[in-house]
């Protein structure tokens, strides 16, 4: 049996932009450089500027997220259209961008290390249009070798796989480095906690330089010897890439607190990096 189609009814709103128009003022470009170790997010107001006629519009933006190991998004003000830069690229993205020009740019806080805490993100807001293009780029490293690329020294992925009732440290080691392309893990539905409340399972790098989240979730478990929860599996989304920047440094499991029934499986798809240069 076929699903009727459902028809959209909504009110129709003009939001005026301004593609593929050459500005009066010409072509420019203004440069960004956001520093995401202070902050996650970042809320540009360019009203003021745009009311002294130094750039009228904005019809393309130029993200350099080549130093982040985390996804960039963009939400514009009006349109709201959101961009989702992935880690470790560089592109042209045209956008709808109506006046005023108000933008925000987010990040997890502390996720665009590149080679040092604090490595910014440049963006470069354009009144052209341009082509949308974008593309990956060598990730540069902050120690090994003479500090050249990074590249992978393994096709393919590894897997590591562990069975733990408490925190695991050092589950992988990276030697200098590696990424990891997928987390999941498995709770088996006998899992109690000593005393019923909230129970987090973190993975994360553990370096000289400290430690930095890769991934978490959080639940509820009961208290032994309390009823079965029902077995429950949790995985990272589509897409998730996590580099590790410190070189030597390894993964942790960290549980907020053992369990004192059931186990934890978890499964971690990673690969290692090389340095050169």
């Amino acid at each position: 049996m076929s699903t009727p189609t459902q028809l959209l009814q909504t009110t129709v709103v003009q939001i005026p932009t301004f593609n593929q128009l050459v500005p009066k003022e010409g072509p420019k470009a203004i440069p960004l450089s956001l520093d995401f170790s202070v902050t996650s997010s970042y809320y540009l107001d360019y009203q003021n500027m745009q009311a002294r006629a130094f750039m009228s519009e904005v019809q393309c933006l130029f993200i350099d997220n080549s130093n982040n190991n985390a996804q960039l998004t963009v939400l514009i003000n009006g349109t709201f259209q959101l961009l989702k830069v992935d880690a470790f690229t560089q592109g042209y993205y045209p956008v709808l961008v109506p006046s005023p020009i108000r933008l925000t740019f987010s990040t997890p806080q502390n996720a665009a290390l590149g080679g040092a805490t604090g490595t910014p993100v440049s963006i470069f807001l354009m009144n052209i249009p341009m082509a949308g293009a974008v593309w990956t780029t060598a990730v540069t490293g902050s120690s090994g070798g003479s500090g050249g690329s990074i590249i992978p020294n393994v096709v393919g992925n590894r897997v590591e796989q562990g069975l733990i009732t408490a925190t695991a440290a050092g589950v992988l080691t990276g030697a200098p480095g590696f990424y990891v392309t997928a987390i999941s893990f498995y709770l088996s539905q006998d899992a109690t906690i000593g005393a019923a409340g909230e129970f987090t399972v973190l993975f994360q790098e553990d370096g000289g330089a400290g430690d930095t989240p890769i991934w978490s979730v959080t639940l509820n478990l009961p208290a032994a010897p309390g009823g079965a929860i029902g077995a429950l599996s949790f995985s990272t989304p589509p897409g998730f890439f996590y580099n590790a920047f410190q070189s030597g440094s390894a993964l942790d499991v960290v549980l907020s607190t053992p369990l004192t029934g059931g186990k934890l499986s978890y499964n971690i798809n990673y690969g290692l990096w090389s340095f050169v240069g």
